[in-house]
């Protein structure tokens, strides 16, 4: 990454290699997240990176609804495991909720429950009917 060294440590998932799909499903992200200054080879390398980018988050919001593998789906979400994205809080929940490959929704509850704070999960969870129907969140 331009903006800091990456990281190959903590939030890595069970050591998959940033490169596991190659990056020709996830060209369109990676152009926008270079025009912000974030020169990067794989979603994967935000993951991977101790070093802020909270200037890549909008993008990473915009692109999570688009129609990638799961494993890019998965990977954007779990570069918005961050607490500065709870301000896409309705957007993570939403697509959590109609998500249906496994890793990229896991990769979703990891977002969400980093978004999590004291605001966020006392008032967007109540409203969030669907979320706790469905899930026991344990909060309340």
């Amino acid at each position: 990454m331009s903006r800091s060294s990456s990281d190959n440590g903590s939030r890595r998932k069970n050591g998959r290699n940033a490169q596991s799909n190659g990056n020709v499903p996830q060209e369109p992200l990676l152009q926008e997240l270079t025009a912000a200054g974030y020169s990067v080879k794989s979603v994967w390398d935000l993951v991977n990176t101790t070093a802020p980018y909270p200037q890549a988050l909008p993008i990473l919001l915009r692109h999570l609804s688009r129609p990638y593998p799961g494993r890019v789906r998965e990977g954007i979400a779990r570069a918005l495991a961050v607490p500065q994205a709870k301000s896409g809080w309705d957007v993570l929940v939403k697509l959590y909720l109609a998500e249906e490959d496994k890793g990229a929704k896991d990769g979703l509850a990891v977002a969400i429950a980093a978004a999590c704070d004291d605001d966020v999960s006392v008032g967007k969870i109540r409203r969030s009917s669907p979320l706790r129907q469905r899930h026991s969140v344990g909060i309340m």
